[in-house]
């Protein structure tokens, strides 16, 4: 794949990765994950393949820190996309044109999101890429696209940057968009170079077309339905008739172009004022692959992006046309690329077509976008790693009695959930972690069918467990030796494997577990937990800053909730080991006092509702012993500040 190598020549111009933002008309997200996410967190040498690879990669990705966003259509995210499994916690919006449009565009419920750009930021500079290959194997790796990086050297390309991801963030009613300025991290205030995107100010036709222009090249797989009827339309908006068009169509089955002939068009074809033309000799043909490269190209620019030769695509309003005919009516769509000086334009045609083939009726059926239906209103989910819980945002709503007819099932909470009005935000618990570590997906359901699903997003992602000890054993091995446990050799990745995870590049299945009586001696318990006791006191010590402060509890938050080995995790096993065993009344004590000792240490540092419900310890009573000698131990060994109720 040559944008890999593109790619990889990016990332690493910017230095110290801090950004990575991608936009596209339709995504893979094993693609993404697969080949690019390993280039961004620098372990390109490592693809991933197993459950563990990923893990490993999630690992990475969360502690490099790095600010990565996918956006793409919400239609198709919620479609075909969001049914791959999803391996990692990256964010991937699902934008809509009409939820952003200023009051001076045409998006409407028609326009799609259908640019192709990519934002990378790091400590050294900035690059921008933009061009026609969406984020999938056939962007990247089949088809024939136009792909280009720049460097951001300058402040009205910076600015322009900025304005199209505002734009596309609250397309995506993302509200976390940074309003500072994207740095201009170059030298040089030349302007070789121009970003043009659909929420600037300036229509692209008028951009690229003025008074003086009299020639028009244009590579585009997809056509307005009449191609005579278009070219009426920019003429007119252009007030220039001069023009001639040299058109690079891509031909379906290697014969016919994606647009239907009248008599018009036959006119413009007898008086070549249209001509359609093969590639250039110079460029390497490939009947069997799909020519999806955009570009536009007078004689004084090139424009390459996402511009199919369609009213939509460059952004013409007229008319009341449908977006099924390519016409688009009054709706435009999201659109963007670079626009560079064609001062030494190469020439961009080839051989002319001499007797062009255009589709019928039935081809053009055929070939016609089929753009998935979403509910009536709009859903996004976000899970919070550290609270672990969700916040459902609606909008758009339906009235109450429509409304009743829709339910949304969420990983890790038990029965399906009410969709209810609430465009602030409704929150709800998780019941069960475990359904969250390789499920990222939700399902809209309206009665039993299911309507859309989409990928749910996650925050707090450092918060996030991806690995634990085998057993209780090796975990209080590993404490009793003060042992580095991020490091230990007893780590297992906590992935359950999905009864539907059929992907052939996840080669290996659920490990199972050793769910065996642990074997450590009581010393050691005894000795572990005195030891991580000791932990949470060094970790509590209150910093004076505020600063400081606010680092220390995170950490002491990540010793409970996330590090392997962590208090969360303590609980956990102490529950699995309960029976009515002496050894497992010990153990749940001891943990019971570290919970009271945590609790104590991180009041020192915040005063907020922090939920230590997820650390209840379920005890039973043990069967060889008294309430009379119980009650004793509990006196000698101090756990009389940690009773619970126990299970009878």
């Amino acid at each position: 794949m040559q944008m890999i190598d593109s790619f990889k020549q990016a990332i690493k111009q910017v230095g110290k990765v801090e950004k990575v933002w991608l936009t596209s008309f339709t995504i893979d997200i094993e693609f993404i994950e697969t080949y690019l996410l390993p280039i961004i967190v620098d372990d390109a040498n490592n693809k991933p393949r197993t459950h563990m690879d990923y893990e490993r990669l999630q690992q990475l990705y969360v502690e490099a820190g790095i600010d990565v966003r996918v956006f793409c259509d919400k239609r198709f995210l919620e479609g075909e996309a969001s049914s791959r499994l999803k391996r990692t916690s990256i964010p991937v919006h699902g934008v809509l044109p009409s939820l952003g449009a200023p009051k001076n565009k045409r998006f409407t419920e028609d326009s799609l999101f259908h640019p192709k750009v990519i934002y990378i930021q790091g400590e050294e500079g900035a690059v921008l890429g933009a061009g026609s290959a969406n984020l999938t194997v056939s962007g990247w790796g089949r088809n024939r696209e136009v792909f280009k990086f720049v460097a951001v050297n300058s402040k009205k390309l910076s600015t322009s940057i900025y304005e199209f991801f505002k734009g596309t963030f609250k397309s995506a009613n993302v509200k976390d968009f940074d309003r500072k300025r994207l740095p201009n991290l170059g030298n040089s205030e030349t302007e070789e170079v121009e970003f043009h995107h659909s929420f600037s100010d300036t229509n692209f036709i008028n951009r690229m077309i003025t008074a003086d222009s009299r020639e028009l090249t244009v590579w585009s797989p997809y056509f307005s339905k009449s191609i005579s009827s278009f070219i009426d339309k920019i003429e007119s908006i252009t007030n220039n008739r001069e023009i001639t068009y040299r058109i690079v169509p891509d031909l379906v089955n290697g014969k016919t172009i994606r647009s239907a002939a009248d008599e018009s068009l036959k006119q413009h074809l007898q008086s070549q004022k249209i001509t359609f033309h093969k590639r250039p000799e110079a460029i390497e043909a490939d009947e069997f692959a799909m020519v999806h490269a955009k570009i536009w190209a007078t004689e004084k620019d090139i424009a390459i992006g996402s511009w199919n030769f369609t009213q939509p695509g460059c952004n013409l309003i007229s008319g009341n046309s449908s977006r099924s005919s390519n016409d688009g009516g009054n709706s435009i769509n999201v659109e963007a690329g670079l626009i560079f000086s064609a001062a030494e334009a190469p020439c961009l045609y080839g051989e002319m077509i001499d007797k062009p083939q255009f589709s019928d009726r039935s081809e053009l059926e055929r070939e016609k976008l089929e753009v998935p239906s979403l509910p009536p209103f709009n859903v996004q989910v976000t899970l919070d790693w550290q609270q672990l819980s969700y916040q459902l945002n609606v909008s758009n709503l339906l009235c109450a009695d429509e409304l009743k007819q829709y339910t949304l099932t969420l990983p890790g909470v038990k029965s399906p959930v009410a969709i209810e009005p609430a465009e602030s935000g409704q929150t709800l618990k998780v019941n069960d972690e475990q359904a969250l570590i390789n499920n990222r997906r939700f399902f809209i359901k309206k009665g039993d069918e299911i309507e859309s699903s989409g990928f749910i997003i996650e925050t707090n992602k450092d918060y996030r467990r991806s690995q634990k000890f085998e057993d209780l054993t090796n975990l209080i091995d590993a404490a009793a030796l003060s042992m580095d446990h991020e490091n230990s050799q007893r780590l297992v990745y906590r992935f359950s494997a999905s009864p539907d995870d059929n992907s052939e590049s996840w080669e290996d299945k659920q490990i199972e577990v050793n769910r065996e009586s642990p074997t450590a001696s009581y010393f050691k318990l005894f000795l572990a937990c005195q030891n991580f006791s000791k932990r949470l006191e060094e970790i509590a010590q209150t910093p004076k800053s505020a600063r400081k402060k606010e680092r220390q509890l995170k950490k002491f938050d990540q010793i409970l909730l996330s590090m392997p080995g962590c208090l969360l995790e303590w609980v956990e096993k102490a529950n699995e080991q309960q029976d009515d065993s002496v050894y497992s009344w010990f153990i749940a004590e001891e943990v019971k006092q570290l919970v009271q000792l945590a609790q104590q240490y991180r009041a020192q540092l915040a005063n907020d509702n922090f939920d230590w419900s997820r650390f209840n310890i379920n005890q039973q009573k043990p069967s060889q012993l008294s309430p009379e000698l119980i009650s004793w131990i509990r006196t000698e060994g101090n756990y009389t500040g940690a009773i619970e109720k126990e299970t009878r």
